[in-house]
């Protein structure tokens, strides 16, 4: 699964919840990261390795509003823990300088959280069923802002070669300056980056911390 958490302006973003409550709970303790603090809470899309430690985070902050992609299947789910969802259509700013964006299809719907930085925009996916490139260029595109990072899963563990170098070079040629491929990227991802672009590779997995000035 996958989750990332979020300081940025003043706010606290958790970006997906990781597939099970206990999961979450753990590391965000390990992490001391009190999550009854966060603002907002941004799902990528209804799949369960994404949105299963909803149920940690209704423990600790009831009425929190929870950003879906419209017609998500979780919705009802959402509100049955006491949680708020909030359907997205378009690209949709939560807070100064923080966006989720508009909704691709994948299937399913999937969406991505940005952050406009004084370096570019930092791009948070979640599976990127959609493509990476297309959630990165959607959000390059509402928000006009070349990517600074791209973090998170990438859906290429199984993808021949030619694919995954015509996204990651996408990317790149998009201006990103950073790659971190997690969750399902896959390791080829990871050695194709290696070698191409060692330069932009970003090594990481659980507990991985990133400060941007």
């Amino acid at each position: 699964g996958l989750s990332i958490y979020v300081e940025a302006y003043g706010k606290r973003i958790l970006f997906d919840t990781g597939p099970d409550p206990s999961v979450l709970q753990e590391n965000s303790e390990k992490l001391n990261i009190d999550l009854g603090s966060i603002d907002a809470v941004v799902i990528s899309h209804e799949h369960r390795d994404h949105s299963g430690g909803l149920s940690y985070v209704a423990s600790l902050k009831k009425g929190i509003k929870v950003y879906i992609p419209k017609n998500s299947s979780i919705k009802r789910y959402i509100e049955d823990l006491g949680l708020q969802p909030v359907e997205v259509e378009e690209t949709n700013k939560l807070f100064d300088n923080i966006y989720v964006t508009k909704p691709l299809h994948g299937p399913p719907q999937e969406q991505a959280l940005a952050v406009i930085t004084s370096k570019g925009l930092v791009a948070l996916v979640g599976c990127s069923h959609p493509g990476v490139n297309n959630l990165v260029k959607q959000a390059v595109k509402d928000l006009g802002r070349r990517p600074y990072i791209v973090i998170g899963g990438f859906h290429l563990a199984k993808a021949p070669l030619e694919k995954i170098s015509g996204i990651i070079e996408e990317l790149v040629s998009l201006g990103t300056s950073k790659i971190y491929p997690l969750h399902c990227s896959g390791d080829e991802v990871k050695k194709y980056l290696m070698k191409n672009h060692p330069e932009k590779y970003g090594e990481g997995g659980s507990g991985l911390i990133i400060h941007i000035d």
